[in-house]
């Protein structure tokens, strides 16, 4: 983590991907040694200095799932103060261009329903994503 750009900022800068294919959303397990260990969560990670939150998006999603994508629209924007450190969440919606979905850096990836998305046992940071998420697959 790039301390000198959290402490500027005075929060932690993360990106979201909501991948919606056939009516469904993917979402991913954080692993066994990661905080919330065990939690579901929409894909994602830190903007690294220097980068735009597209960009930061773009190369996430090819380092945790080895897919290309395309960014479509910012879904919401969130600001997260539940932990050390408050987060601020850009969730975009995007659409898989090239590559197979892989777990390459978490549990497990699932495709789940607008039903099956209240069901999971989410990172806090992510519920109001969630509650957009589902406005859209409804």
């Amino acid at each position: 983590m790039d301390m000198e750009n959290t402490l500027i900022h005075g929060y932690i800068e993360v990106v979201a991907l909501v991948l919606i294919e056939n009516t469904r959303v993917l979402v991913a397990k954080r692993p066994q040694g990661d905080t919330l260990a065990g939690l579901w969560e929409f894909p994602g990670g830190k903007i690294e200095p220097g980068e735009s939150p597209v960009e930061a998006l773009i190369r996430e999603s090819y380092e945790e799932m080895g897919i290309l994508i395309t960014v479509n629209t910012l879904l919401t924007t969130i600001m997260y103060s539940g932990s050390p450190l408050p987060v601020k969440i850009y969730a975009y919606t995007g659409t898989r261009v090239d590559g197979e979905i892989k777990a390459l850096a978490h549990t497990e990836l699932r495709w789940v329903n607008e039903a099956e998305l209240g069901c999971l046992s989410l990172v806090p940071a992510d519920m109001e994503i969630a509650k957009e998420v589902q406005r859209l697959l409804s």
